[in-house]
């Protein structure tokens, strides 16, 4: 499979944005874009949660960045450094329109054969203390996953 190049893939994700959020609100949607058009599509039932549920975007350029802090709810990165999680969340904040409706994840790398939950905790802390307010734990090796979750459930107590 091959790719579409970076801009145009930031391009699609922004339409779709704008779509999903236009089928959470109103009655019928008719759109007219660069990559989809709908003609009379209605969505129903609607989101319970009002204006719509939260979007969550990822992607680390500076355009993604910029289009989750006008168009989403929060970030989530998957970066290991907290200085660099910072510079991003910075970043964001510039661009914020409703920064009490904003929120920061980060995804977390979990190493079953040499992280400890100890080394996860210490790690994840350095994120909070940053702002980050959804941890999102991968845990390899994936075919131990349901065997690791007692494990490492331990990490997310550490921060309820």
């Amino acid at each position: 499979y091959e790719w579409e190049p970076a801009g145009e893939r930031v391009d699609r994700t922004l339409e779709v944005i704008r779509i999903v959020k236009r089928l959470w609100t109103e009655d019928v949607v008719n759109y007219e874009g660069r990559f989809w058009r709908i003609v009379n599509c209605r969505l129903v039932p609607k989101p319970y949660r009002k204006p719509h549920p939260p979007i969550l975007n990822g992607g680390a350029g500076r355009r993604m960045l910029r289009i989750a802090a006008k168009y989403c709810n929060g970030w989530i990165g998957v970066l290991d450094n907290p200085q660099e999680y910072r510079e991003r969340m910075e970043y964001i904040e510039k661009y914020l329109e409703r920064p009490g409706e904003f929120s920061f994840a980060n995804v977390f790398q979990v190493y079953a054969d040499r992280d400890s939950v100890e080394s996860v905790v210490k790690r994840v802390e350095k994120f909070v203390d940053l702002g980050v307010s959804k941890v999102i734990l991968f845990i390899h090796p994936q075919p131990r996953n349901l065997e690791l979750l007692d494990k490492y459930s331990k990490v997310l107590d550490e921060f309820r």
